[in-house]
């Protein structure tokens, strides 16, 4: 497997949504690397430098944007197109945060598909 550097950088904020109390916690914040890489054969482009274990998510971390009217108008043009191109085909959302836009769609007649406690038969 081959694989090309696209963009590095080191001691990036692991998160962008925590919320700090003071501008020391702020400043002290988990500091992680980015390496996106892409794999030559597929394509895929991820963060080779990806460490799990500096990742807390906590009662700090707030990502929540679906209380904008702006967001949720966005997340509707989002589920027209949708609509549009994949009606009546299994959409998987990954990083559905709190799910706002999973029940948006569940609302919209889309099925739910649970992969994790069943196995896929298609």
């Amino acid at each position: 497997m081959t694989e090309r550097i696209l963009f590095k950088v080191n001691k990036l904020p692991v998160h962008q949504n925590v919320v700090y109390l003071t501008k020391e916690e702020a400043k002290a914040c988990p500091r992680g690397d980015m390496l996106l890489v892409q794999n030559d054969e597929t394509g895929l482009i991820y963060n080779a430098a990806f460490n799990p274990d500096i990742m807390t998510y906590d009662e700090n971390y707030q990502n929540e944007q679906a209380c904008s009217p702006a967001f949720q108008k966005h997340l509707k043009q989002v589920i027209s197109i949708i609509h549009q191109h994949f009606h009546s085909k299994f959409i998987v959302e990954v990083g559905c945060g709190k799910g706002w836009f999973l029940d948006m769609l569940r609302e919209q007649g889309f099925k739910r598909r649970d992969f994790l406690s069943s196995p896929c038969t298609e």
